[in-house]
């Protein structure tokens, strides 16, 4: 035997390739290295069928004069002894035994000899992906323990049969304090049921089920996962096992509600900021105009502010408006809205409401935030506000129309002494006393002459 070679199919198996060769003449060419297997019918028919093709003379067996003009003659084949090389019921390759000459006969002992070898190959061929199977499932299985991910993996009916690493940091459970239970020992009690069973549905349709849980860690905290969930089949087609994949969404949840907040309302009082509350009172004024409904809006600030921030510092200030906020923020009713539209200014608006009604409310407020005192205990501050209320006319050009009523009744109001209601178009206020002798602690505040 001048040459021996063991041939491989390619993956889609149309071809079959030379993948080692020996020769004992190294400097030997001219035959193709791959071949198509269309184009050689008879050989690959006997090769499914046979033992071995045994090949005495290249040039007149039929199942090997195919591949006379493209293999044997340019290289001097005059024999050959071909074994399939049979692995899980499948031909993977042929080891090929090559004489170069004139025609060769081959023995019984050879061609045991040459199946032994193609048995040996497929042994190697059968090691070796045994091999890279086991290194592909550990490298499967440390990217699983070092995934950033919370891996879970139960049976059909539920009972966990593996956690990563993951898994404990996030919910404070080892492995051994699970294996065996229902992943419900982590189910919050937030959890709407119809998500479990859109879940379970999906899972025993053999579908993936993607969504959000309110779970429960072993100290009692919450947190909130984003979930895949999928089934495992096995070869039967039947639900091995499910396999769960999640992301601990708690900090991002947080995130993403401190960002809604911050957009939408003032981060020192708490109540909407101005460009959210101006949405929202021209969308209030457009349905107003639209249905024909009362409503109204008061603009008020808190007197003698600059005073205060003046004179016990601006950390006092926000004491101020903090604790003003606050009484906005449970003095109303839920479909009223509070804003801060400035500085110590701020905007409230009533639906379906008109000024005299919303008075009422709003003489509770002054009367409220008259009351406190604010700052140190041994030096109190005593706080008072103004209010300017204007009613909704359909008329109005715009918002701009409906602000400016507002902001000449509030001025009228502090020009008539500050700590008081006063609703445009009256000739009078309807209570208070004046700010000079609320605000300040020891003495009185000295004020400028001008409403403020």
């Amino acid at each position: 035997v001048d040459r021996v070679g063991v041939w491989r199919f390619s993956p889609d198996r149309s071809e079959l390739f030379c993948e080692v060769l020996h020769d004992e003449a190294p400097g030997r060419a001219g035959a193709q290295d791959r071949l198509a297997v269309r184009q050689f019918p008879a050989y690959f028919q006997a090769v499914e069928r046979q033992r071995a093709i045994a090949a005495a003379d290249v040039r007149t067996d039929p199942r090997t004069r195919d591949f006379l003009e493209a293999y044997f003659r340019p290289l001097g084949i005059g024999a050959t002894l071909d074994v399939p090389v049979w692995r899980h019921e499948r031909i993977e390759g042929i080891v090929c035994f090559d004489h170069v000459g004139g025609p060769r006969a081959w023995d019984t002992a050879e061609i045991d000899f040459a199946v032994s070898i193609a048995d040996a190959v497929a042994l190697v061929l059968e090691t070796n992906e045994r091999r890279r199977t086991e290194d592909q499932l550990r490298t499967i299985f440390r990217a699983i323990e070092q995934s950033p991910s919370v891996v879970t993996i139960t049976d059909p009916e539920g009972r966990i049969q593996y956690v990563n690493p993951k898994f404990t940091e996030i919910t404070g459970y080892l492995p051994e304090e699970v294996i065996g239970q229902n992943p419900r020992i982590l189910k919050g009690s937030q959890n709407p049921p119809e998500v479990f069973t859109a879940l379970w549905q999906a899972v025993k349709a053999g579908r993936e089920w993607r969504g959000e849980f309110y779970n429960r860690k072993k100290n009692g905290d919450t947190y909130v996962e984003h979930a895949s969930i999928s089934p495992i089949r096995g070869s039967d087609g039947s639900i091995v096992s499910i396999v769960k994949v999640a992301e601990d969404m708690t900090e991002r949840k947080r995130m993403e509600d401190k960002l809604r907040r911050d957009a939408s309302y003032d981060s020192l009082t708490g109540v909407f900021n101005r460009r959210h509350v101006l949405e929202l009172l021209e969308s209030a004024m457009e349905s107003a105009r639209r249905y024909r409904r009362q409503m109204c809006i008061c603009l008020c600030d808190i007197d003698l502010f600059k005073v205060i921030n003046d004179m016990h510092g601006h950390h006092v200030g926000d004491e101020v408006l903090v604790a003003f906020g606050g009484i906005l923020r449970d003095s109303f009713r839920a479909v009223d809205l509070a804003g801060r539209y400035g500085g110590d200014e701020f905007i409230i608006v009533f639906p379906d409401t008109l000024a005299a009604a919303a008075a009422v409310s709003l003489e509770r407020v002054r009367a409220r935030f008259a009351a406190l005192r604010i700052g140190p205990a041994e030096s109190p501050i005593a706080c008072s506000a103004t209010f300017g209320l204007a009613d909704f006319d359909p008329e109005m050009p715009d918002l701009k129309a409906l602000i400016a009523r507002a902001d000449r009744a509030l001025y009228q109001a502090k020009a008539w002494g500050r700590n008081r209601l006063w609703i445009y178009g009256s000739d009078a206020p309807l209570s208070g006393l004046d700010a000079e002798a609320t605000v300040g602690s020891a003495g009185e505040l000295p004020g400028d002459g001008l409403p403020s």
